[in-house]
C-alpha cells in the first residue's frame, strides 16, 4: 500500500480514468474493425418460414441464428436479449386487442468488452385461438428477430440464393430505363 504523506489519491483515480478510458476506446476499435469484416461473411437469408395468418413469407429466427452464429463466433461476438412489458391497463384479452406493450432489446457484445444494443417496442395482441403467453411469446420471437436483423444488417430474399433472380430483375430495370 502507499505510505506515502504527499500521496495524492486523486491523482491515481485520474490515471485510473486515463486507463479505463483508453482500454474502451480499443474496445470499440475492435469492436468496428470486427464487424465490419463478420458483416461482409453474412449472406441474405431466405424467407423459408410461413405466416399462416396472412400467408406473407419470412427469415425465421432459427434459421438467422444458425448461419450467424458460427460467423459472429469467429468474429469475437455474442448476442443476447432483454425484454420488458407492459400491461395495458383494463385493456382485454380478446382475438385483435392489444393488452400488452414488449420492448425487446438486442445486445451485440464483443470480446474485447465492448457492446451496442437495439430495441423494437412493439403491440402485443392475441389472436384466434391462442392465449395472451402465446402472443407473448410469438412478440417476443418477433422482437429477436428483427432487432437481430438490424444489429447485423441482415437482408432477406426468397427462396432464391443463387443471385440468379436478382440479377434478372436489376437487368430488366435497366432495360426499362434505357428505353
Amino acid at each position: 500500500l502507499v505510505q506515502k504523506e504527499n500521496f495524492d489519491i486523486h491523482a491515481l483515480e485520474k490515471l485510473i480514468q486515463l486507463q479505463n478510458d483508453a482500454e474502451d476506446r480499443q474496445a470499440k476499435k475492435s469492436f468496428n474493425l470486427n464487424l465490419s469484416e463478420m458483416l461482409s461473411e453474412i449472406p441474405v437469408i431466405a424467407k423459408t418460414g410461413m405466416n399462416t395468418f396472412n400467408g406473407t413469407r419470412f427469415a425465421k429466427l432459427e434459421d438467422i441464428v444458425e448461419i450467424t452464429r458460427p460467423i459472429l463466433h469467429k468474429y469475437g461476438f455474442s448476442v443476447t436479449y432483454k425484454q420488458a412489458q407492459e400491461m395495458i391497463p383494463n385493456a382485454k384479452t380478446e382475438p385483435n386487442s392489444i393488452f400488452c406493450m414488449m420492448t425487446v432489446t438486442c445486445v451485440l457484445k464483443h470480446r474485447d468488452g465492448h457492446e451496442e444494443s437495439n430495441e423494437i417496442m412493439l403491440p402485443v395482441a392475441t389472436i384466434k385461438g391462442q392465449t395472451p403467453i402465446q402472443a407473448m411469446g410469438m412478440g417476443s420471437t418477433y422482437g429477436r428477430r428483427y432487432t437481430l436483423m438490424q444489429a447485423l444488417n441482415i437482408a432477406v430474399a426468397e427462396d432464391d440464393q443463387d443471385g440468379f433472380a436478382l440479377n434478372a430483375k436489376v437487368e430488366a430495370s435497366k432495360v426499362s430505363l434505357s428505353d
